[in-house]
């Protein structure tokens, strides 16, 4: 079952101030890349947002202090005089933002664009705010104006001045709205922005072909915005000197070029995070993990709720490189020797390596995640500590799980495949081990404080329990 997301209405120029102030913001001031494809510092890829392969300093910003004042793995350790903080790795800050101003003019943000749509009508809204405006021949301005629509053909500056006559009015026509309106007006320092949001680079990586970039979608809307913006401030720097009545008359239908194109922007980002194909499914659920594998369950009774038998092959991969590393040390050998026994026992089952194997899970209690698709609830995930690996070979792909977690995975020992995630630092489990350990979190329901329902007996454990008291 779906949840809804809430969005929380901002103040966008509020936010751009608090970002410049902060440190935590910049200006877009220039195309995204300069020549030699050379990322522009003040542009949509800009490096503030975080470098990569492709910049001169790499990554530098991951080993940093606070200030930034010392950036580089090759101060890591070092104490900042500046800002007092060690250099450290820090990861990618997301919450930095480039922001694109239209300085003297604005646009409607896109939640309260919504909104206002509702409330309007469609149809109506679009007459209004869209610049709609004739001259006759002795210079007179043409009224489009109508008893159905009073404010046709205004635009976006004249809405933004007569908004609360307009709210007035459809007050007193839309009776059904008055909720909204009241919405709308208790939010009215939101409802107008000169600041646009350009959020992280890192979430809209540019790709190169040879010496060729390709823009996506979201990219090619923020440009365009961009350009529209530097046409929009170069008339307003240019406004003292004489102008014709054309270019007078342009600046509302670049306004109005800039509000659909930061709407369309709004749309295409939900589109990305939203749905099979969004970035959220796609990218961080969908996407590849090191260090798994594949299984297809198996039963054994014998097995606690949070504990696994994992196969020779499966654990054999998952563990590749502890295994490689132990079998240099133990033999005094180079990394690639080791190596090349550990392939050859992917092929033969191989003696000295299970002992190996046997010896991590004693020593030092591996930790896996287990996950069934779709993920749509909390039993989709557990943590489990492999316990033993059975001595054998034959392509066995299995792996044995205790009974009691089958109904909170919604799985089956009918060929059901579950996915296996090896936890590679001890950090990593502790903090995996407070909320998905099912032994330990989930035999009490999170709704009610109750015994969770889906770690009842199941039949085939009743069954054998009657059996059993009746031999």
């Amino acid at each position: 079952m779906g949840r809804e997301v809430y969005l929380e209405k901002l103040n966008w120029d509020e936010e751009y101030r608090k970002d410049i102030i902060t440190g935590r913001g910049f200006e877009v001031k220039e195309k995204a890349f300069k020549a030699k494809e050379e990322k522009a510092m003040y542009g949509i890829h800009s490096p503030l947002f975080a470098t990569d392969w492709e910049d001169e300093d790499a990554f530098a910003e991951r080993y940093a202090c606070k200030c930034k004042e010392l950036k580089g793995r090759v101060y890591e350790g070092e104490v900042c005089s500046v800002c007092n903080t060690e250099v450290k790795f820090r990861d990618v800050d997301l919450r930095i933002f480039g922001w694109i101003r239209l300085h003297n003019h604005f646009i409607i943000q896109p939640q309260f664009y919504r909104m206002l749509k509702s409330i309007i009508g469609d149809k109506q809204f679009i007459e209004i705010i869209e610049i709609e405006k004739e001259m006759t021949r002795d210079g007179h301005i043409k009224d489009k104006s109508s008893k159905s629509n009073p404010f046709r053909g205004i635009g976006l500056i004249e809405f933004k001045e007569r908004f609360d006559e307009i709210l007035d009015y459809y007050w007193q026509k839309k009776k059904n709205k008055h909720e909204l309106i009241t919405d709308v007006r208790k939010d009215r320092d939101k409802v107008f922005a000169s600041c646009i949001p350009v959020y992280s680079s890192v979430l809209r990586p540019v790709s190169f072909r040879g010496e060729t970039f390709f823009f996506n979608n979201i990219d090619r809307k923020y440009n365009v915005i961009f350009s529209d913006s530097q046409l929009l401030n170069t008339k307003n720097r240019i406004e003292a000197r004489p102008r014709s009545k054309r270019a007078r008359m342009d600046e509302p239908t670049i306004l109005s070029a800039i509000q659909k194109n930061v709407n369309d922007l709004w749309q295409l980002i939900f589109s990305q995070i939203n749905q099979k194909d969004g970035h959220i499914k796609d990218q961080i659920l969908g996407g590849r993990i090191n260090f798994s594998a594949r299984n297809v369950i198996i039963p054994d009774p014998y097995l606690r709720a949070d504990e696994v038998r994992l196969g020779y092959l499966a654990f054999l991969e998952l563990y590749k490189y502890e295994i490689i590393a132990h079998l240099a040390k133990m033999n005094n050998t180079t990394h690639n020797n080791a190596h090349e026994d550990w392939y050859k026992a992917t092929i033969k089952f191989d003696a000295k390596i299970y002992e190996i194997m046997a010896y991590l899970v004693k020593k030092r209690k591996p930790k896996i995640m287990i996950n069934r698709n779709p993920t749509i609830n909390y039993g989709s995930m557990l943590l489990m500590k492999i316990v033993d690996i059975p001595r054998e070979y034959d392509d066995n792909y299995t792996m044995s799980l205790p009974i009691q977690i089958l109904r909170v995975l919604n799985a089956d020992f009918d060929g059901d495949i579950l996915n296996i995630i090896s936890l590679k630092t001890k950090k990593q489990a502790k903090a995996y081990d407070k909320t998905y350990n099912p032994r330990k979190n989930m035999y009490v329901s999170r709704n009610d404080g109750l015994f969770n329902d889906d770690f009842n007996l199941l039949k085939d454990q009743m069954i054998g329990l009657y059996e059993f008291n009746n031999i």
